[in-house]
């Protein structure tokens, strides 16, 4: 929509493109069969954070590796891992709603003490997606929604401090890495069941002439 509130179409220039919608096709298919409830189906925001989440990142040297970290791309997006999975790690993936900016959602989050005992440098990435409105007309801002993303420990404990990769304040992927070597060395978590916090706030108007629910759809991997 441009700024005058008109609907144009516009070429796009990926030539992944195709390739990609394939892929998120597949994980579509493949979760609404096997793990939604029926009568329920896979979020767009959820297949797109699994596919985040599980891209395959292209080899870059020492020199531009830096570079290659600002830019947006992710890798090579591959539908596999489902059926497929890895003995390395585990992925766990939840959709859900947020009622709106002052609603708190709190999804619990299996992390194993065994694991954390035996493992040298445990590691937790979590990518969070959601479907904001957007609002052409402010290109520098863009989204009108910023969902936020807390991991404790357990409901009562403070926030952990996540390495945060770079990205637009407004750009509808969080990728989040937590180190838990504190954890594994003293073994203080004092449960298995960890706590992500979900929430968002309006961080833009939306187009004078549309209207938009204040429910706030969200996937995580």
């Amino acid at each position: 929509m441009n700024p005058q509130g008109q609907w144009e179409d516009q070429s796009g220039t990926s030539l992944a493109a195709p390739i990609l919608a394939r892929e998120a096709a597949i994980v579509m298919q493949q979760l609404s069969q096997t793990a939604c409830q029926p009568g329920s189906h896979p979020f767009g925001a959820t297949v797109r954070a699994f596919l985040t989440l599980t891209a395959e990142r292209p080899e870059s040297g020492e020199r531009i590796k830096p570079l290659a970290d600002r830019t947006p791309g992710y890798g090579r997006a591959d539908s596999s891992r489902l059926k497929n999975p890895l003995a390395s790690s585990v992925v766990m993936i939840w959709q859900g709603e947020i009622a709106g900016p002052k609603d708190l959602v709190r999804v619990q989050v299996p992390v194993p003490l065994d694991w954390l005992k035996a493992s040298s440098k445990p590691r937790l990435r979590l990518v969070t997606c959601w479907d904001p409105p957007v609002n052409h007309a402010i290109s520098r801002i863009w989204a009108c929604r910023r969902v936020s993303v807390h991991l404790r420990a357990d409901p009562d404990s403070r926030g952990l401090r996540p390495q945060k990769k770079p990205s637009h304040h407004s750009y509808p992927v969080l990728d989040r890495t937590w180190r838990l070597d504190a954890f594994s060395t003293n073994a203080v978590a004092a449960s298995e069941a960890w706590v992500v916090d979900l929430s968002c706030e309006e961080i833009a108007e939306y187009f004078a002439s549309l209207d938009f629910t204040a429910s706030q759809r969200v996937g995580v991997a």
